[in-house]
């Protein structure tokens, strides 16, 4: 049974499974806020004081969702308000009620709904990326700044190969020379 959030008199339920459609969502507004690097520097923060390590972490991220205005949106990446179907349109209407919200209950709900949010949301892209092991591996290295495996890599398309035909140059400084 999902958690449910009372906020504002209405009720969200958090989605069991996420969809593609929110995967992909929660991804943009993820990226927005820069939780890779703050993922990469905990890692490297690791195993000197884990629970400080937490805590820094959970402040880093919150802070910085706020700070690119993505706190609400996070959280309505996975919250559906009860009886309803995810959409990323109702996302953004949710979003904006979430940041409406001025009692101190709601205010608390919310901040461990954005927990519980990212939490999920790590399971289940962890999982879409199992399926995906060469693209999984070689974005794994790539993050963590070392060069993915010959295999990865190898099977992993670059770029280059799916930039298509090339284009011959055709700036006034390409024009001019030819």
């Amino acid at each position: 049974m999902p958690r449910v959030y009372p906020l504002g008199g209405r009720w969200f339920a958090v989605t069991e499974t996420l969809t593609s459609r929110q995967d992909g969502y929660l991804i943009v507004q993820t990226q927005d806020i820069g939780l890779s690097a703050i993922l990469a520097k905990r890692l490297t923060v690791a195993g000197v004081d884990a629970d400080a390590a937490d805590a820094d972490v959970a402040r880093e991220l919150i802070v910085a969702a706020h700070r690119a205005d993505k706190f609400h949106r996070i959280i309505a990446g996975r919250l559906v308000e009860d009886g309803k179907k995810w959409n990323p349109k109702d996302a953004e209407a949710n979003a904006d009620y979430f940041a409406d919200l001025s009692a101190p209950e709601d205010k608390a709900h919310l901040a461990q709904a954005f927990t519980e949010v990212l939490a999920g949301f790590f399971l289940s892209v962890a999982g879409s990326l199992a399926a995906f092991p060469t693209l999984s591996a070689a974005t794994t290295a790539t993050e963590n700044g070392a060069k993915p495996s010959a295999a990865a890599a190898s099977s992993t398309p670059s770029l280059d190969d799916m930039a298509g035909p090339s284009v011959p140059d055709s700036s006034p400084t390409a024009i001019a020379t030819n």
